[in-house]
């Protein structure tokens, strides 16, 4: 289909309230409603790894999926924040451009971070508040 644009997908540790909270402020920053989720724990995930195998097992690893021209695009951990970013509007967008640096710069901030999340934010007792307009956007 020409003009169709297809969806993004974030992969993301649901176990976690970080990582929940971040997929609620990304919902409400998603004008085009660009992005979908799924659980790195669920079964949308497992299956991307069966065919995508740079794709982590890690539950402290958030991992954007993209379609592209040249085949699927996967970015994990910095590399994947910052392509979240340039899918957003403006300010944000101007922010995804540092997903240019490598991941030797990129990473070992990212993975400090990931380290201290869960004590940062307790773990969600369910599923974040979402409402039903959200509902379409979360993979199995």
């Amino acid at each position: 289909m020409e003009g169709t644009v297809q969806p993004v997908i974030v992969l993301y540790d649901a176990e976690c309230g970080v990582c929940n909270k971040l997929v609620d402020w990304l919902i409400n920053r998603d004008r085009h409603q660009r992005l979908v989720y799924a659980s790195l724990q669920g079964t949308t995930a497992q299956t991307l790894r069966e065919r995508n195998p740079e794709i982590p097992f890690e539950t402290h690893t958030l991992v954007l999926v993209r379609d592209a021209p040249q085949g699927k695009q996967i970015r994990v951990r910095g590399r994947a924040v910052f392509g979240v970013l340039a899918l957003l509007p403006w300010p944000w967008r101007v922010l995804g451009s540092l997903g240019i640096l490598p991941p030797i710069i990129l990473d070992p901030p990212y993975r400090l971070f990931a380290a201290l999340r869960k004590r940062l934010h307790p773990a969600p007792s369910a599923q974040c508040n979402r409402g039903q307009h959200d509902a379409g956007r979360f993979l199995p």
